[in-house]
Parts: structure tokens; sequence; C-alpha cells
């Protein structure tokens, strides 16, 4: 029996906000101790934070929850949920808040499309000043359910940032690799790579610099100050690793190491190929290059080399289907595929649209027809028709009652 008298909600709360103080005071000396030694254990600081962490969730649990609103879509469900009030100000969005304007009722609104005074795009001028960077929203929403920790989720945020667009306007608006054939360490020609499957398609993660379009970085390269955006040197640096001109170069190479084996990790998860190409044209696989970055005298060849990152060509349609795997779900609804409609029939379960149309044309079925048996307006069903929207799955078994019903 637990005789622990049970505390006050007032001094549960203060409790909590202690223990967020002590949180907040080890952290940073934890990621201190962690950037000195990045391949060493730090038990005691691992030790106080989690410690801490368990008090935190005890207090939780103690504390009362404020009742479900109406209006929350699990309310009357058993699912455990919690509700937070964000009241974000102009000071939260960072860059972005060149680009909003508040409304009534503490909203934002958003213009993406805004012109500066030369009329010039106001987002690719800050995307271009790396104060706005892409991202891929189911890695940032979904990583760490599904095992990724978050320096490799930075990563791979990292990795999604360089993927080269094509230099001549392209209708997917990637660069796709085929038969092997990738870019040469000079000049405009192709080479072809013995470590790409000619038989397959690939898109380039290497980089949109002009003079290096798709040809990647070198792995450390050449390091600025780390509070200097403008120099981010090779892979270590945009991937998120805190290496800087200052750092001894043993403590570099530590993190090369843990970059390396980072990414033989989102390899196998997200189905990527990395190579390495130095200046005579020889090919080194991820492994050969993890192998070599242990030895001293293979550093210096290593820092000469181009760290390629090819993806699969419907890479998109691959990555959802693993988080859908990972999170237990037969598929996740949205986005947008690079590669043909039947990808993602055959990845999701989900039919094309073209196949849909031609399964309405045979059977007669026209579009008024569907929205009403749908109960929706006419134009939400030739928008999803015409990949405006994306095809839904009420939309697919309507299609399926109607045309059974006809034949």
């Amino acid at each position: 029996m637990n005789d622990r008298p049970r505390l006050t909600v007032k001094a549960l709360r203060r409790r909590r906000k202690q223990l967020e103080q002590s949180l907040l005071r080890v952290i940073p000396n934890l990621e201190a101790a962690c950037n000195a030694n990045p391949s060493g254990d730090h038990p005691e600081l691992s030790e106080t934070v989690e410690n801490l962490l368990e008090q935190l969730d005890m207090v939780d649990s103690e504390l009362p929850t404020e009742p479900c609103p109406t209006h929350c879509p699990l309310n009357g469900s058993a699912s455990k949920h919690d509700h937070f009030v964000f009241r974000p100000n102009n000071l939260f969005f960072g860059a972005l808040a060149e680009l909003a304007t508040e409304s009534e009722g503490r909203s934002f609104d958003f213009d993406f499309d805004r012109k500066d005074d030369g009329g010039k795009s106001s987002l690719r001028r800050l995307v271009s000043e790396n104060k706005i960077y892409w991202a891929y929203l189911p890695v940032q929403l979904f990583g760490q359910a599904c095992g990724l920790s978050g320096r490799q989720i930075r990563a791979f945020q990292g990795i999604v940032r360089e993927k080269s667009r094509p230099l001549k306007k392209s209708k997917n608006g990637d660069t796709i690799v085929r038969a092997g054939m990738i870019r040469a360490v000079r000049g405009n020609g192709l080479i072809r790579c013995p470590l790409l499957d000619t038989a397959k398609a690939y898109v380039s993660f290497g980089g949109n610099f002009k003079s290096h379009h798709s040809r990647g970085y070198q792995i450390v390269g050449r390091l600025g100050n780390l509070e200097d955006s403008s120099r981010l040197g090779g892979w270590l640096r945009r991937l998120g690793y805190p290496a800087h001109v200052g750092m001894d170069v043993e403590r570099i190479w530590n993190w090369v190491g843990v970059m390396l084996n980072d990414l033989r990790e989102l390899t196998n998860c997200f189905d990527l190929t990395i190579i390495a190409l130095d200046k005579n044209g020889t090919f080194l696989s991820l492994n050969e290059v993890i192998d070599r970055a242990r030895q001293h005298q293979h550093r210096s060849l290593l820092n000469t080399c181009s760290l390629r990152i090819f993806g699969p060509a419907d890479y998109l349609t691959r990555w959802r289907h693993w988080f859908s795997h990972r999170l237990g779900y037969s598929y996740i609804p949205g986005g947008s595929w690079s590669e043909p409609d039947q990808c993602v029939e055959a990845e999701i379960g989900m039919p094309s649209i073209s196949s849909v149309k031609e399964t309405l044309r045979k059977n007669q079925v026209p579009q008024k027809m569907l929205a009403l048996a749908l109960g929706w307006p006419q134009s939400k069903v030739s928008r999803q028709l015409a990949g405006k929207l994306n095809l839904s799955r009420e939309l697919v078994e309507a299609v399926r009652l109607l045309c059974a019903s006809e034949s």
C-alpha cells in the first residue's frame, strides 16, 4: 500500500514546473557531452534525464484531466488524448512572419505568392537566403513513432532538401537517373554507375548548384563557423551534424562516423542508394566508405570524394507505404505522386485515377450521377477525377456500387 500523501493540484503543477526547469538545465549538459564525444556513452547524464522524465510522467498521471469538449473528434471514445490551446505570434513563425498577415480572432493568413518591391517571389528569396527550408512532413510527424532518432530525422530532412531539380522544365520536377547514367565528375557528360540498377529509375538528391548540379557534396567539405549558414560545406553540415572550422580533426571524423551510420540506417528504411565517387572515377559503396572512414590512412582520399544519394523514382509512394506499414495503417491518404498512378495502386491498394475514369466510361455513369450518389457538388468530383484533389475512398466505393448496379 502506498502511504505517500496525495498532493493538491496546485502542488502538482508547481512540482511539474520544477521538474521541467531541472530538465532544461541538464539537457544542454548532455548535448555538450555528446558533441564533445559523439561515440561515447554518458550514463550519469542520461540516467538523470530518464529519471526526470519518469517523474514528469508520474506527476502528469496524477494531474486531473480537463473534460473533453463536445467538438473534439475523439469525444466519447476510449482513446487517451489531451488538448492544447495554441496561441501563435509573429515570433513563433520566424522568417515565415514576412508572409503572414494577422486577421481577426488571433488567426493568421499566409500569402506564399507574395512579391517584394522588385516583383520577385518573397518565398524564393527566403529559401535562397537559407531562412526557410523545404521539409518532408511525414518524417517530421511520424519519424520518432517509427523508431527514427531526432538526429536521423534531421539528416533525412537535409537529404530531401537537396533533391535535384531538372535544369530544364519538367512535368514532375525531379531529376530522373535512368540506365545507371549519372553526371560525370567534370563537364556535362554522363558515366555509368555500376552500383545502380540499370533496369530502375532513380531520383537524385545531389544539390542544385549550377556548377555541379546533381553531383552531391564532399563528406566534410569546407567548414565555416557553426553560426554561419552561408557556408555549409559538405554533407556533414548540410545534414545537421555540429561540425565547424574550429573543431578538432578527430572529433570531426567521429561525427563523420556517426553520420555514415545514420545514413546506413536511412538507406535500409527508405530504399536509398548512396555511393562515393572520387576524382579518378572510382566508385565506392556506402559500406566501403564506412570501412575506410575508420582507417586514418584513407581519410584524405575520402575527403576528395563526392557522396551522391539516390532514391527510387517513385520515392513518395514507397516512403508513404513505409510509414503506413510501421504505424499499422493500411495506407495514409493524400500526397502527390511523382510516378504513374499504377505505383499507388500497387503500393496502397487504391485504384488509379485513369482506371476509375475508364470504369465510369465503360458503365456510362456520368459525373453528375456520381456526385448525387455521394451528396457532393459536381465540382469536387471533377477535381478528384482531374487529379487536382487526392482520390478518396468514398469516391472509389461509390463508383464500385454504381457500376455494380448498372451492370
